[in-house]
């Protein structure tokens, strides 16, 4: 008769049980005292629900999934927010470039947008800035 390697054999057990069980099998740890056998209705009633906890009712299963639904509202209302800033400065950059490709052809295209930065840039940062570049 071959002779069988006990960590074999946790270990092909293991496979088959958690490891809760299986420490209770080989009794390292003991079974809670409201376990019942399974083949008792309230095991069966239960076999859903996680170890140890009580069945929700249904409020708490509607709180539970209105809590959700929250989360991935917010998660898509962020998403959107965040679409929306890479298309607003998109629309910068194109404007920009097209405003400043033009002004390099056109003399008049340069007069009205020193015309513009002046009335609408107050930033004194930006201001500077722009000083710099040839723009105030």
């Amino acid at each position: 008769m071959p002779v069988l390697n006990p960590g074999c054999l946790l270990l092909s057990l293991h496979c088959l049980l958690p490891l809760s069980k299986l420490a209770r099998c080989f009794g390292m740890i003991s079974a809670p005292d409201n376990l019942k056998p399974l083949g008792s209705s309230a095991a069966r009633n239960t076999a859903g629900a996680m170890a140890g906890s009580k069945p929700k009712t249904t409020l708490e299963a509607l709180r539970g999934k209105q809590a959700k639904l929250q989360a991935r509202i917010s998660e898509i209302e962020a998403q959107e927010k965040q679409r929306a800033r890479k298309e607003d400065t998109r629309l910068k950059v194109i404007v920009g470039a097209a405003c400043l490709t033009d002004a390099t052809i056109h003399d008049d295209t340069k007069t009205r947008l020193r015309e513009i930065f002046n009335r609408g840039v107050t930033a004194g940062r930006d201001r500077e800035f722009l000083k710099r570049k040839g723009w105030l």
